[in-house]
């Protein structure tokens, strides 16, 4: 019977995580895909304030902010890739509060090897959600952490009211 060393086995079975890439104002995101809930057309959504809007999603409304207006640029060109993420972990203090993202040229997922994640600290200026790095075809992607990507402030206003609340 063969044994295989240790170290070829961890060569050849390397980890990997899946990163759903995005834009947002032009600069390339990453967020990990254990938190995305799923991925929905950019569609029409009702007022909410504090909020880009609030979107009826399987039955229960879910708050909705542009991602590209909280990093302090524009709101999120009206493209084709333009999409909503629907992401858990938003908002700590409840498990099962979605909030939906929305972001530009929601197209790719990539399959990120361990050693190419990097919880550096962002660079001088960058948003307080990004939480490092991913390498992913010799390019450097921001990595957006959820529980980081809206405010203590924005937390409470856009989590007060029960589901379905207005």
């Amino acid at each position: 019977r063969a044994v295989i060393p240790v170290e070829i086995m961890k060569t050849s079975i390397e980890a990997k995580r899946m990163f759903l890439l995005f834009e947002s104002g032009g600069a390339p995101y990453a967020v990990d895909c254990a938190g995305v809930v799923e991925v929905v057309p950019r569609v029409a959504l009702q007022t909410m304030d504090g909020a880009a809007g609030r979107l009826h999603y399987r039955g229960r409304w879910i708050p909705v902010v542009d991602l590209s207006a909280l990093l302090g640029g524009s709101a999120s060109a009206g493209r084709l890739s333009t999409r909503i993420l629907v992401v858990r972990g938003a908002d700590p203090r409840e498990e099962g509060n979605l909030l939906g993202l929305i972001v530009e040229r929601a197209v790719r997922v990539a399959r990120v090897a361990e050693a190419d994640v990097s919880s550096a600290p962002a660079e001088a200026g960058a948003p307080a959600c990004v939480a490092g790095r991913v390498t992913h075809e010799g390019q450097a992607v921001r990595r957006i952490e959820m529980p980081r990507v809206l405010s203590p402030a924005l937390q409470n206003a856009l989590f007060r009211h029960p589901a379905g609340g207005v």
